[in-house]
């Protein structure tokens, strides 16, 4: 299978809140299981539909500001104890980008050491 990603993603472990735009869902928590600078592989036990618009939160370990974006599901697969989804930021303001840069960055760096 060719890789079709354009930035590299970092296994983390991230609690986020999920809101569905076209839906009435409520606001649901769910996990990052890795994250880049353009999107994130989330673990949830919604399930989310491909092209699905979503209103995404989370923090930052050691930052209490959240990062606020919003985002497009561009794959999802159903496994045995919930559902796996690609997200694609699609808007995110350029300061909480930075924030999350800083945080997989230091990731990696300490993940070399």
């Amino acid at each position: 299978m060719t890789e079709r990603r354009r930035h590299v993603r970092f296994n983390t472990s991230l609690s986020i809140f999920c809101s569905s735009v076209e839906k009435s869902l409520t606001r649901f928590q769910t996990k990052v299981t890795d994250l880049s600078r353009e999107g994130a592989r989330l673990f949830s036990h919604e399930k989310l539909e491909k092209g699905s618009p979503l209103n995404i939160e989370f923090s930052i370990p050691g930052d209490n500001i959240p990062v606020f974006a919003a985002g497009e599901v561009c794959w999802s697969k159903e496994i045995t104890d919930g559902t796996t989804s690609g997200v694609r930021f699609t808007k995110i303001a350029p300061r909480d980008k930075a924030k999350v840069l800083e945080y997989l960055y230091k990731n990696w760096i300490g993940s070399k050491l």
